[in-house]
Formats: structure tokens, C-alpha cells, sequence
């Protein structure tokens, strides 16, 4: 999973936990809804502009 920032200057932040930009993911019970928790150079600011979530799958 990957998430991309993009901040208010454009700068664009690429968050995975391999980078520790995601310091944690929970899936709530339901399993329609999910917790994430950022670090490092990931925590979000309240003038970001976009966040997008990206799935990566490997096989």
C-alpha cells in the first residue's frame, strides 16, 4: 500500500512502511473501514491538497 501527498507547495510525499511513512494500518472490524497512522515525512498538515491511496500487489 502507498500513499502519495501532495503538499501545498507541490511537493509530493510518497509514504509506504517500507519508508516508514506509514508507522501503522488497522482494518477496523466491519472491514469497511481502516485506521492509518503516519510518520517520518508523512504526517499530514491541514493545507495538503491531495492524498492518494494506491494499492500495490505482488504475486
Amino acid at each position: 500500500m502507498q500513499f502519495v501527498i501532495t503538499r501545498k507547495t507541490g511537493e509530493v510525499q510518497n509514504c509506504t512502511i517500507a519508508n516508514e511513512g506509514i508507522v501503522n494500518f488497522s482494518r477496523g472490524a466491519d472491514g469497511a473501514t481502516a485506521r492509518v497512522h503516519f510518520g517520518n515525512q508523512c504526517r499530514r498538515r491541514a493545507d495538503d491538497q491531495t492524498i492518494v491511496i494506491k494499492m500495490i500487489c505482488a504475486t
